[in-house]
């Protein structure tokens, strides 16, 4: 069906490179990146361009389905912590002088990757694998998410078979 061939093809993300190949849709020959009428970062209305992978998406697409894979937020099911901008964390801090004091609640800020993994802790209990995330395995929004014990597990024994432990 044309109708849903050409509804799929407009889904897909689109190359600063040029779309069809670089093939003209009237003339079916190929013509240079420069003869195509765009300037910049503008594709036309209803397209949004990411910058750090140099591509134009459908801005629905973008919203819906791109954003959310590059994000840091906690992605736990009924948690809404999107780590959108500074984030002020609560973290337990405890005296040095007394112990077994009751706990001072003690409020930073924070961003990044250092608000998603303070906020797992002391949220929800939760932690990501260092060596995942600094071997840019997944993306974060995609990495899973360990209990400590879960961690160790996964640290010492991968992920099951092919995951690259003997």
């Amino acid at each position: 069906n044309k109708a849903q061939d050409d509804q799929a093809q407009d889904a897909e993300p689109t190359t600063k490179e040029g779309n069809n190949g670089g093939l003209d849709e009237e003339t079916h020959t190929h013509r240079p990146y420069g003869a195509y009428e765009m300037w910049g970062d503008e594709l036309g209305k209803g397209f949004t361009f990411r910058d750090d992978v140099g591509m134009f998406f459908p801005t629905d697409y973008y919203v819906t389905t791109i954003l959310p894979i590059f994000s840091l937020g906690c992605n736990i099911p009924n948690c809404h912590f999107t780590n959108e901008s500074d984030t002020y964390i609560s973290e337990a801090k405890y005296g040095n002088s007394k112990p077994n004091a009751k706990q001072k609640r003690e409020v930073k800020r924070q961003s990044g990757m250092q608000a998603l993994n303070t906020h797992l802790r002391t949220e929800h209990n939760l932690t990501m694998c260092n060596l995942c995330y600094m071997a840019r395995r997944d993306f974060v929004s995609q990495l899973p998410r360990f209990t400590p014990t879960q961690l160790k597990t996964h640290q010492t024994h991968g992920d099951g078979t092919g995951s690259g432990f003997a």
